[in-house]
């Protein structure tokens, strides 16, 4: 059998059945096609027909690899991301191994007439763009971070406080959005991200005492206890975010710690104060 006329035995299937049962007349035309590749219910170019499986294993997965390629290149290009799709999620080994192998074996392949090389088919240049993107993907999810659950930068319990507040004036939605995007950033330590949101915080809270800007509030509001605290975030907080939000890339930049964004007993206080005249 010619391989055009195997190829049209078999495109009908790469077009709409990936996750389709074969009906029992293509089953046999497969059947029928020694060389060729299938398992009982999904077609697939890794498995050699004399040993179907449910699932793929690695020694099908190199052993037909260069079907695969054959196969690939002779795909109609709305169909290419559903081919390799397919195969990924069928294949029951690591991913980042089938993603890796795939990308450097079309990498490695080269389409030639005679003695001139011939440009790569979009086929192969859809595939290594998908697994790339995949890789870099399971690679990111692998290196997120865990969250601290143990590291609280506002009081749980002024949060609670703030939600329980009715007040026909103001809607603390906001507030309380900008306070637990502050513990979620803090559990991670992005630190960058407290800094900011800390600033943030101080911007959206003036009205609540009857003032304009927190400068205001700093200088204007309160005892004397409460307008030292204030004075130290809208200076010193205010100052340290300001320099990561507005100044320019550089040559060489340094990073907030833990350590220089921990203003949360100021901003304690001053929660405690929102809380107490509501």
């Amino acid at each position: 059998m010619s391989e055009n006329n195997v190829w049209k035995k078999i495109e009908l299937y790469f077009y709409f059945e990936f996750v389709e049962d074969l009906s029992v007349e293509k089953k046999q035309q497969l059947e029928k096609s020694i060389g060729y590749y299938y398992i009982p219910n999904d077609f697939t170019i890794y498995q050699n027909k004399s040993y179907p499986f449910d699932v793929l294993n690695e020694t099908d997965f190199h052993i037909n690899q260069a079907t695969f390629i054959w196969m690939l290149y002779n795909l109609h290009i709305p169909r290419v991301k559903d081919l390799i799709k397919f195969h990924f999620d069928k294949f029951s080994g690591e991913k980042i191994d089938f993603l890796e192998y795939v990308f450097h074996e079309l990498a490695g392949s080269k389409l030639s007439q005679g003695n001139i090389q011939l440009p790569p088919p979009q086929q192969k240049i859809i595939v290594m763009e998908w697994c790339q993107a995949k890789l870099n993907e399971i690679r990111f999810e692998n290196k997120k971070p865990e969250p601290n659950s143990n590291k609280v930068f506002i009081s749980v319990d002024r949060i609670i406080s703030l939600r329980e507040i009715n007040n026909e004036n103001f809607d603390f939605q906001k507030l309380i959005r900008l306070l637990e995007e502050i513990n979620h950033n803090y559990s991670f330590e992005n630190f960058l991200s407290v800094a900011i949101l800390s600033r943030a915080v101080i911007d959206h809270i003036p009205p609540i005492f009857s003032c304009k800007t927190f400068n205001e509030v700093a200088n204007n509001y309160g005892n004397t206890s409460f307008k030292k605290n204030m004075q130290h975030l809208n200076n010193s907080m205010r100052s340290m975010a300001d320099s990561y939000l507005h100044v320019p890339i550089r040559r060489k930049e340094s990073l907030p710690n833990e350590n220089q964004i921990n203003f949360s007993r100021e901003i304690d206080f001053l929660l405690a104060e929102i809380i107490r005249i509501q």
